[in-house]
């Protein structure tokens, strides 16, 4: 017996010494990098618009099991989330230990935050970060609280066998606007210098890879990979797209910046080689989250009770309205309401710095009134149930008044001639505004076009029905300048030229995605402001036969 035992040890540490010398003298590895951005909360799969088909796509279940996929491929690999994990109702009402929770049973290694961690303040995610058991990086993020910035860190350092892998987040510098961290938090605004240290500090530390996971807009990746040496990759998320780049940075250095979209639709795979110090052979894959995606059984049983919490809460009382909030189609779509002065005051209410809000009103939905009384999440729902981001668009006086002319012609009078040889919108564009007051003369002739799909084919007619424009600047109404420019608050649809507002697919007009829900400012608004009693001031007057 004693002999079989010398027999098999001796064999073990055999096996055991070449499996050793194999890793030492092994000098090229494959290595993947699996990344997600922006989740914001999507923890069950949602619909989506493929190619024109709409299906079921994302959830943790799925990102779980195709990023185990993926570590399947190579010999190492790092997952890493760039931000906005956390976001909305569900971060609100489950206080971000569902999303924690479930990332790290999905194996996430490295995670920086984005603005939206930050919406219900510091103190907020803080707690939600007591369930996460993976590493928060983010290096221009100025924390005064001691337990929160145990848990960020500037940077951190994981090993891949025997290369050390050097990670850093930046956070955009503009998270006192897009979010409210409360006091005791701050962004240094040069993160270039802030990255430059970084790296500094990472290669003193021998670090082979060096990663920027960076929550900025997708404008800034090439900048920072072009302002900063040393930086291998760059995981960009906050911009919703998906990015494939690569700067040369000579003697045979190059940065790749990588972006996989939002909300975990898809998985992003950056594939590449490493050989002693040396990068080569990159693939970058985005992974179709849908149902040829197997589900990780143990996440789906923890998603579902999860999501059958937040559903119990959303029925709860949120807040209380004073006056009937009437987001009939019969009034929406003819005329102010003030379910729609509601919903622009909401807007104004967070982006301080803009002056004008418009919505369509084919998104205020529920065809209904909701009575005195209290208020639940699944109501607000009812009137704002698309998720559309908020943007700000810079437009000239000229071009606002012309997006004005478009709704007006929105409306249909008694006795009017239709525009037969174009097109008018219909009752869904008419808007409902905030921060601006006018006049719609049905006496006077409507805009009417002709389209090329969103495009303007032909401006038959620019129309004549807006009178007396006046914006609300520095606490009194003021005449439209037709040569100002305004920061205008409008959902994606508008920016997509939806509706017939082919104003906005102008190039030239400047515009920024707040990414901001539509459906969350108005709850925090709401919530904000209970009781509520929104009411109808004379934005909008209609005057003629």
């Amino acid at each position: 017996m004693k002999s079989l035992f010398i027999i098999f040890f001796a064999i073990l540490s055999t096996l055991l010494y070449s499996c050793e010398v194999e890793e030492v003298s092994k000098d090229t590895y494959s290595i993947a990098i699996i990344t997600t951005a922006d989740l914001q909360s999507k923890v069950e799969p949602f619909e989506y618009n493929n190619n024109g088909d709409n299906i079921l796509v994302g959830g943790m279940a799925r990102i779980a099991e195709a990023a185990s996929d993926a570590r399947k491929t190579v010999d190492h690999s790092l997952f890493i989330s760039s931000g906005d994990d956390l976001s909305g109702a569900f971060y609100y009402y489950e206080k971000g230990i569902p999303e924690m929770k479930l990332m790290t049973m999905a194996g996430y290694d490295v995670a920086t935050p984005g603005n939206h961690e930050f919406d219900y303040g510091w103190e907020f995610y803080r707690n939600a970060l007591r369930y996460a058991d993976f590493d928060i990086v983010s290096s221009n993020l100025n924390i005064d609280n001691h337990e929160l910035a145990e848990r960020i860190h500037p940077y951190v350092v994981k090993y891949l066998g025997n290369i050390k892998v050097g990670i850093f987040g930046i956070m955009t510098p503009d998270l006192r606007i897009l979010s409210t961290p409360g006091s005791g938090i701050s962004v240094t605004q040069d993160y270039f210098t802030v990255a430059r240290n970084m790296v500094k500090q990472l290669q003193e530390l021998d670090c082979k890879i060096i990663i920027a996971a960076v929550h900025i807009s997708d404008n800034l990746y090439a900048e920072l990979a072009e302002k900063v040496d040393g930086i291998d990759i760059i995981v960009g998320g906050h911009s919703h797209k998906f990015t494939y780049l690569t700067i040369d940075k000579g003697n045979n250095k190059q940065t790749v910046i990588v972006e996989d979209g939002q909300l975990g639709s898809h998985l992003g795979v950056l594939r590449f080689q490493y050989q002693k110090g040396t990068l080569s052979n990159f693939d970058w894959e985005t992974v179709l989250l849908d149902s040829t995606i197997k589900s990780n059984s143990r996440i789906s049983k923890e998603v579902e009770k999860f999501t059958a919490s937040y559903k119990d809460s959303t029925d709860k009382k949120i807040a209380e309205t004073l006056v009937d909030i009437n987001a009939l189609e019969s009034s929406v779509r003819y005329g102010e309401a003030n379910s729609g002065n509601m919903i622009c005051d909401a807007w104004l209410h967070w982006f301080e710095e803009a002056e004008v809000s418009l919505i369509n009103s084919g998104t205020i939905r529920g065809d209904d009134i909701l009575p005195i009384g209290d208020l639940s999440y699944n109501d607000i729902l009812q009137l704002q149930p698309y998720r559309n981001y908020i943007y700000k668009a810079e437009l000239t006086g000229a071009e606002l008044n012309q997006v004005l002319e478009i709704s007006g012609s929105a409306l249909r009078f008694i006795g009017e001639e239709e525009c037969t040889d174009g097109k008018r919108p219909s009752n869904g564009a008419f808007l409902q505004v905030g921060g601006i007051r006018f006049t719609i003369d049905s006496t006077e002739t409507p805009f009417c076009a002709k389209y090329n799909g969103k495009e303007l084919d032909e401006l038959i007619n620019t129309g004549s029905r807006i009178k007396n424009i006046e914006v609300f600047q520095s606490g009194t109404w003021q005449p439209i300048n037709e040569n100002k420019t305004y920061i205008v608050l409008i959902n994606d649809y508008m920016l997509n030229g939806g509706d017939g507002y082919y104003v906005f697919l102008n190039p030239d007009i400047s515009r920024t995605n707040t990414t901001m829900l539509n459906i969350d400012l108005l709850v925090q608004y709401i919530q904000a402001h209970s009781p509520i009693s929104p009411k109808i001031d004379g934005r909008i007057r209609i005057v003629g036969d």
